[in-house]
């Protein structure tokens, strides 16, 4: 795969960073400090994340041999890291029970039902299990996004636009992400408008569903599903990305350096 972008890697840092800083600050969030005020806004890094990952599971699943190829790579791309992470709160649980006595860290699975919801990040927002880690939602919420993208890779390449058109357009109907298995689809419109965004800027010839699915996931990210701060840091992050696709001389730097661990402090934190 030789399109690397390296705004790509800079906002994945700046993304990981922004959630950081906002978890970190939780515990001081209500004393006054301007430090805290900004760090409070850190959950901006979500939009971010997701308009990211639509532009870069667009590409994964361009450059996929076949749908096979594509879960297999995704599957090596999340879990063993996550599993890693997953190892690190048990170790810092016990640890606090050992010296301390008591476990304030988080609330580990019991069941068997638990314990493979967990492993498999089959957990809230999917199911009513907690997460071990609370930015674990995040990463259910884009494991659902590879399996609808895994799964349209069966379909005709002419069927697939029409697939991710009718999705974006369920997405424009908030009742729908309360149904089991559809939850994702309140976070669509901004993976949506990146992953149409690279689709648009591989085409020669930009056809009508890829620009319905633009404007439609567009429309969901302003006036819909979310508002404010929200969409608009999306659209900024759409705008970036958008600049970096037709613009391709951009230096690497040390934030866009950064950018490849942004993952592992993402989990770990």
């Amino acid at each position: 795969m030789s399109e690397r972008n390296y705004t790509i890697d800079l906002l994945r840092f700046i993304a990981s960073s922004a959630v950081v800083l906002f978890h970190l600050n939780e515990p001081f969030a209500y004393v006054p400090n301007a430090y805290r005020d900004l760090a409070k806004q850190g959950w901006l890094g979500v939009p971010i994340f997701f308009v990211v990952s639509g532009y870069c599971i667009a590409m994964a699943a361009g450059h996929s041999k076949n749908p096979v190829d594509f879960f297999v790579r995704r599957f090596f791309r999340i879990f063993p890291s996550y599993w890693f992470s997953l190892l690190v709160v048990i170790g810092c649980v016990g640890f606090q029970v050992f010296y301390f006595g008591q476990n304030s860290v988080t609330v580990l699975p019991r069941s068997f039902k638990e314990i493979s919801a967990t492993l498999f990040l089959l957990t809230a927002p999917f199911s009513t299990i907690q997460t071990t880690n609370w930015v674990y939602w995040s990463l259910t919420v884009e494991i659902f996004f590879y399996l609808v993208i895994g799964l349209s890779l069966f379909l005709r390449k002419s069927f697939r636009p029409y697939a991710a058109l009718a999705i974006s357009i369920a997405a424009l109907f908030p009742s729908l992400s309360k149904i089991p298995g559809l939850f994702f689809l309140s976070e669509w419109a901004a993976f949506g408008i990146g992953f149409s965004l690279y689709q648009v800027s591989k085409r020669k010839n930009i056809s009508y569903p890829d620009v319905l699915i633009l404007l439609v996931n567009s429309a969901n990210l302003l006036f819909l599903e979310h508002y404010g701060y929200y969409a608009v840091t999306g659209f900024l992050t759409f705008s970036c990305i958008a600049i970096s696709v037709f613009y391709k001389d951009l230096p690497r730097n040390l934030f866009s350096r950064a950018g490849d661990y942004s993952y592992s402090v993402y989990l770990l934190h």
